[in-house]
């Protein structure tokens, strides 16, 4: 067997690193289509806010099992993270150890004052729905020191606005350095996206870009900005079958993730028992950080890792409330969503 790290060999190195994604509430400000945490929509999952106390609690604990020279970075998730009250709170108890970075999922629907005041880096996302796409490309120069990648969602119904959105960030990529990528939607319960053949056309004339960062959204970064959303795959000798696609199956790999949601629970991560709620729970199993065995031959965390969200009902049951079920298989989706 082969072992499969993730992230620039030489910033990676030997560290352990631990990814936390933090989903700290459903409570979003908007309604989109296409999210399955939509307020006031009964066939989706009830917007909460998370208990503050059992929230740094549980930091606590994932601080316990860590070395200092463990790197630790917290993907923060929502709904909307910034609209809980304890937010800042939580923030300033992640930060308060070294060696950790935060990375704020976030719909910029906050001031700009705000965001700097704040001072952490960001994915942002642009939902047509709900953003005038001109106002925000603005507010996304104005803070670009901050954000790491701002996810353009393709909605489909509003596909030309899409083209015209990319095109103008691309346009402003050409003065201020800005990583900024079209993304479609996925199906879920009964909902489906519908593109159109024309469409789905335009998707290959609008490539994912990439930018150098300042060094000082490095420094905040830190591990984070190769472990995770600017990843790179290295060491993976025999994975690339004849079809093109990447076959994982019984490869180790070094990418720990540990998703811990509002209400304590975890899933995918790698505990002997992913049933562990955080919030009951005295300690977390130190074996979180153990190398782990691919059993498929895509890579689940691949998948989950960028969109926990809309993951099949096999690993997020507490996501999909509707009987119908996606028809495509989780495995098409993480072959869609790699291009492979």
């Amino acid at each position: 067997m082969k072992l499969i790290k993730q992230g620039d060999e030489n910033l990676f190195k030997n560290t352990r690193v631990l990814v936390i994604h933090l989903e700290f509430t459903s409570v979003c400000n908007q309604t989109c289509s296409y999210c399955l945490e939509d307020n006031g929509n009964p066939d989706k999952i009830e917007e909460k806010f998370s208990d503050p106390n059992k929230m740094l609690s549980a930091i606590d604990k994932i601080f316990e099992i860590t070395k200092p020279s463990d790197f630790i970075g917290f993907i923060i998730a929502g709904g909307e993270p910034t609209l809980q009250p304890s937010f800042k709170e939580v923030v300033s108890k992640i930060l308060s150890r070294k060696n950790t970075s935060i990375l704020l999922t976030t719909n910029l629907s906050q001031s700009v004052e705000y965001y700097e005041t704040l001072n952490v880096p960001m994915v942002t996302s642009l939902h047509l729905e709900s953003h005038n796409p001109k106002d925000y490309l603005e507010k996304t120069k104005k803070l670009h020191h901050l954000i790491a990648h701002t996810r353009i969602m393709a909605h489909p119904q509003k596909m030309d606005i899409v083209e015209q959105t990319y095109k103008d960030f691309l346009e402003a990529s050409k003065q201020t350095p800005l990583s900024f990528a079209v993304e479609k939607i996925f199906g879920f319960g009964s909902y489906n996206p519908n593109y159109a053949e024309k469409d789905l056309e335009k998707f290959k004339n609008m490539p994912p870009v990439d930018c150098e960062y300042p060094q000082n959204l490095k420094d905040k970064l830190g591990l984070l900005e190769n472990a995770f959303y600017r990843s790179l795959w290295y060491y993976y000798d025999n994975t690339i079958k004849k079809d093109g696609s990447i076959n994982f199956k019984d490869f180790y790999c070094e990418r720990n993730l540990l998703v811990v949601q509002g209400d304590g629970t975890v899933k995918m991560c790698w505990c002997y028992d992913p049933k562990v709620n955080i919030f009951n729970t005295q300690k977390l199993p130190n074996d979180i950080f153990s190398t782990i065995i691919c059993k498929e031959e895509t890579c689940p965390m691949g998948f989950a890792g960028l969109m926990a969200k809309f993951a099949d009902k096999k690993f997020a049951p507490k996501y999909i409330k509707t009987k119908n079920l996606p028809k495509h298989s989780f495995r098409e989706r993480i072959k869609k969503l790699l291009h492979i």
